[in-house]
């Protein structure tokens, strides 16, 4: 039987020298607290024998330094892959009625845009957009045509139909980035085509890497731009590989279902979805462990 009490005083006493030792084997602070976090967890789940070890505190650096060596080859082979796939095609750049038509969409009701870019960009019809969007068929035809119409007052002379350089960020966001600054010049938010690459949201993102060219700028002109893009690394850098991990798994409807499934079930996973979303959370062992019991067997149909 697990003791809560002894785990409890074990965590206290060692927590703070298993960080140290996995930030000295991964060589990277948020890197080591999430191999420091899966070792605890390991050591929870088997504390009732873990408990009378001889030198647990061993047994649990022995978990770091392997969990750490599986990073390491993991991240080879996804460099492998990296390597023979070759960087992403260069994007053309959009055309004038592109940059115009994004204007004017901008200014549109949310469910407007959200029916105009249904209807003409996954070709939906009018029945299938009332189904996703859970609205009246005559509801989605009202949003299509005031959204028509206005588009038309704020674009005289524009044909529509003929705008086929519609492009705004990659999405899913590919792997190029433009540098964050030269000299003063720092580049934040859209400009730096920060979007999540899990859910395509960046305001998150807009605020806090306007905070961080702020800060840098603030503190050292001269270097604002290597400061600047230490602390994108630190704050964004372990976000954004989960998040693009995320992306990856969200393509099979399965995961989907599955994490789903999780998070009606726990609100820690719930949470950890959410932050991962539309913070810079992670996937943590947990999410990744419930996520994969929905995997193994479903408990019912997923919440809408």
């Amino acid at each position: 039987m697990r003791d809560a009490q002894s785990f409890d005083d074990f965590y206290r006493s060692t927590a703070r020298r298993m960080v140290r030792y996995g930030y000295a084997v991964a060589g990277d602070h948020s890197e080591a607290q999430d191999l420091v976090q899966e070792a605890y967890t390991r050591a929870w789940r088997q504390w009732g024998r873990l408990s009378s070890h001889p030198a647990p505190e061993a047994w649990l650096r022995l978990v770091v330094a392997r969990l750490a060596t599986d990073r390491w080859r993991r991240l080879h082979r996804r460099r492998v892959v990296l390597s023979r796939s070759g960087p992403p095609a260069v994007a053309p750049p959009p055309s004038e009625d592109g940059v115009l038509l994004v204007g004017a969409l901008r200014q549109l009701p949310a469910t407007h845009r959200q029916a105009l870019a249904l209807h003409y960009l996954f070709d939906m019809s009018v029945e299938e957009i009332a189904r996703e969007t859970d609205v009246p068929v005559g509801t989605v035809k009202s949003w299509l045509s005031r959204g028509r119409s206005r588009l038309a007052a704020l674009l005289p002379g524009t044909d529509l139909a003929t705008v086929t350089a519609l492009r705004a960020h990659h999405l899913p966001l590919s792997t190029h980035r433009p540098t964050p600054g030269r000299g003063r010049t720092l580049l934040a938010g859209d400009a730096l085509s920060l979007i999540n690459p899990f859910t395509g949201e960046g305001i998150f993102y807009a605020l806090l890497s306007g905070a961080l060219a702020g800060s840098a700028a603030a503190r050292s002109p001269e270097d604002a731009a290597g400061r600047y893009a230490h602390g994108l690394r630190r704050r964004l850098g372990t976000h954004l590989r989960h998040s693009s991990v995320a992306a990856w798994l969200a393509r099979r409807r399965r995961v989907v279902d599955a994490a789903v499934r999780a998070a009606r079930r726990d609100d820690r996973v719930f949470y950890d979805v959410v932050e991962l979303g539309l913070g810079d959370g992670r996937l943590t062992a947990r999410t990744l462990a419930m996520i994969g019991i929905g995997l193994g067997g479903g408990d019912g149909a997923p919440r809408q």
